[in-house]
Parts: C-alpha cells; sequence; structure tokens
C-alpha cells in the first residue's frame, strides 16, 4: 500500500512539474515585450525601409530626367527663340551710301548745318550725335544734350538728316578757325562707325570757335537743327 502511494505521490509531483513548465513557456511567449515581438518591429520596419528605397530611387530618376531636359536645352537655350535676332528694322546710315556737307543758313545767328544726305536706295537711320572731330582744337565738339531728339531719325532715299553748330560771335582770345573737319558716324550702340568723311567748311575763312561752341543731335529737318 505504502508503495503505490509513493508512486501516486511521484506521479502528482511530476505532473505539477510539468504544468508549472508549462504555464512558463505559455508566459514566455505571451509577452509581447520579448524577443519575438521584437523581431515582428524589425521585420516592419524592414519593409518600410525597403519601400522607402524605392520612393527615394523614384524621385532621384524623375529628377534626372528633368536635368537631361534642361541640360539639352530643349527649353529654348538652345531653340529659335532665344537665339533669332529680332527682325531688322532700317538699315544704319553709312559713309558708303551718305553724303556729308557743311551748310550755311543764310541767317545772321553764328551757325552752320552738318547735313546728311542719304544717296542709298534704302531708307536709313542716324544715331545720336555726329562725332565732329576738330582737328584745330585737337578734339571733338562737345554735344548739346539738351537736343537730343525722341527717337532714332530715319533718312528715306534722297532726303537729309541735320546737326547744327553754334559758332563764335566774335575773335576773341578763345577763338581759332578750323577749315576742315572729321565726322564720324554713331552707332547704335553710341559708339563711333569705322572711318570718316572730311568736309571743308563753306566759307573760305573757314569755321570760328571758341569754348562755347556745340554741335546738336541729328534732327528730321533743318528747322528742328536750328531750334
Amino acid at each position: 500500500m505504502r508503495t503505490i502511494a509513493r508512486k501516486n505521490t511521484a506521479v502528482a509531483l511530476a505532473a505539477v512539474a510539468a504544468l508549472s513548465l508549462s504555464l512558463t513557456a505559455c508566459n514566455s511567449g505571451d509577452g509581447s515585450d520579448g524577443s519575438d515581438g521584437g523581431d515582428k518591429a524589425s521585420g516592419s520596419s524592414s519593409g518600410d525601409s525597403s519601400s522607402g528605397d524605392k520612393t527615394a530611387t523614384a524621385l532621384g530618376g524623375s529628377g534626372g530626367s528633368g536635368g537631361s531636359d534642361d541640360s539639352d536645352g530643349s527649353d529654348g537655350s538652345d531653340g529659335s527663340g532665344g537665339g533669332e535676332a529680332a527682325p531688322a528694322g532700317d538699315g544704319d546710315c553709312t559713309l558708303a551710301t551718305a553724303k556729308i556737307s557743311l551748310d550755311e543758313t543764310g541767317g545772321s545767328a553764328p551757325v552752320v548745318l552738318l547735313k546728311l544726305t542719304n544717296n542709298g536706295d534704302k531708307r536709313c537711320s542716324v544715331y545720336g550725335a555726329p562725332f565732329f572731330s576738330d582737328p584745330t582744337a585737337g578734339k571733338n565738339l562737345p554735344v548739346a544734350e539738351d537736343t537730343q531728339p525722341q527717337s532714332v531719325v530715319g533718312v528715306e532715299p534722297g532726303q537729309s538728316a541735320y546737326a547744327s553748330i553754334n559758332l563764335a560771335a566774335k575773335d576773341s582770345g578763345d577763338t581759332h578757325r578750323t577749315k576742315t573737319f572729321n565726322v564720324t558716324l554713331g552707332a547704335s550702340d553710341g559708339k563711333g562707325t569705322d572711318g570718316h568723311a572730311s568736309v571743308d567748311s563753306p566759307g573760305p575763312a573757314g569755321l570760328l570757335l571758341d569754348s562755347s561752341s556745340r554741335i546738336t543731335y541729328w534732327q528730321s529737318t533743318s528747322e528742328d537743327a536750328l531750334t
């Protein structure tokens, strides 16, 4: 009887031990803070990272395509929109197609006219004021800035543009005479063109000039040049 009781007790103790181990294992597996939970979180993070890498690659590819579009000039940097010059207007008046002379006005005022006549077959334009070189003084005559016209002066074939030169009223210690002058036409950028024309004064004595003498901008009529 005692032997049987001992066997039953041993069996009961073994069952309790087995149950205890089972409960311990269950508690360890249910704990979401354990290693299994960490593995799941790590797997989720890995999936997000992979998705993020794909998104970055797609954006990088789009950006690269945009860079390629910009670099090949398809937006117009090499195209007709930016490369073509504006349609040409009047040609510049040149010494090859224009005659330049100094003319008396016939009035009592001490002034003469510089006259440019278009001998070409097309309308041309003169810019700013002529460069009127006085060899005796060794410099260009200053420009009367208050005579600047509102627009470029166009000259039709056979027509003329005018600039006036005010002279000294009488001889003095500040005056000098010059018989021949050099005239250079101005370009649209304000600089002088290549070459010059030599023009003689209308009288044998030469023009009487002083430090106050000025030349005007080109004007469309002699009346505008003299006012």
